[in-house]
């Protein structure tokens, strides 16, 4: 029966519904090779999310088998429209790249990055950041192999002008579970007048966490004397809403600036949160006095 329906797939276009529904049918007796002209035929005309969750049914059931899928498994997960997926393709997905991840690590970020590159071909109000099981899977594939997940983000960063459009939406935090000191050494490596750009694309990745052990902190550290690079990390710091007043926000990081400077072994952080710990306080008290004043105009009924 696989057989047949493969070869009816491939000399009739049928609609995506209607092959949607063979997923529903019993393959568990089907042998190894019908099952794999079955799946092969709906991959090629276009049927990959029917195929996807087939596929990991028959995973999941015959352990095996695992090392006979796993060149069709890793040919979905490289799939960029199954990443994007937002539909229950995309738990599948989840599902066979959790099984493959062990073993290619790599090749599975890989694909996660080209697919949040090309933000002309994702789904409206598609982020990376957002897809909180393909980030899962993007932070799996960073424990298992960090310094390999690392050289494949490397030609998003730069140039610039391409750079500022892939670290838009980009989960911050992921790039700190990468080597820190090949990270440092990236930007190092640049010429002199590149440096401080390299730096600033950072600070649109990094946690606002500041440890000493941080890639935030570290960058700062080296970097946070150069004006450009210092604005960039403090806008990161009070980016993003909150609960509460605005004022209160800001005397709290003022108190975290403080403290980051008291217990920091790192020179260059100190300096660099001396240097904003002040102004924050100064924007305590505008803010004060703006909600003081909206106070007065709503108790006022004006």
């Amino acid at each position: 029966v696989a057989v047949q329906v493969a070869e009816l797939l491939r000399g009739t276009r049928l609609s995506p519904a209607l092959v949607g529904q063979l997923k529903y049918g019993d393959w568990t007796h089907v042998s190894a090779d019908a099952l794999q002209s079955l799946l092969r035929a709906m991959i090629d005309m276009g049927h990959g999310k029917t195929a996807i969750s087939m596929l990991h049914r028959r995973m999941e059931q015959a352990d095996a088998e695992t090392e006979l899928w796993q060149p069709m498994a890793m040919e979905l997960v490289k799939d960029l429209d199954l990443i994007r997926s937002r539909e229950m393709p995309n738990h599948y997905w989840q599902k066979v790249a959790a099984l493959l991840i062990a073993d290619r690590p790599r090749e599975i970020a890989a694909a996660i990055f080209r697919a949040h590159a090309q933000p002309e071909e994702r789904p409206k109000n598609w982020f990376l950041q957002h897809e909180r099981a393909v980030v899962n899977v993007l932070i799996g594939c960073v424990s298992r192999d960090p310094d390999g997940v690392w050289q494949e983000l490397i030609p998003y960063l730069w140039p610039p002008q391409e750079a500022v459009w892939f670290v838009s939406g980009f989960p911050a935090g992921v790039i700190e579970r990468m080597p820190a000191d090949d990270v440092l050494a990236w930007v190092a490596a640049a010429p002199a007048e590149q440096v401080p750009q390299r730096a600033m694309l950072l600070s649109r990745l990094t946690d606002k966490l500041l440890t000493d052990e941080s890639l935030a902190a570290r960058i700062i550290d080296v970097y946070g004397d150069k004006t450009m690079v210092a604005e960039a990390f403090f806008s990161r710091q009070v980016s993003g809403g909150g609960l509460g007043p605005v004022s209160s926000r800001w005397g709290k990081l003022a108190q975290e600036l403080d403290h980051v400077a008291t217990e920091t072994n790192l020179a260059g952080l100190c300096r660099w949160a001396q240097r904003y710990a002040g102004p924050l306080r100064e924007m305590v008290k505008q803010e004060r006095q703006r909600e003081e004043e909206e106070d007065l105009l709503v108790r006022s009924g004006a």
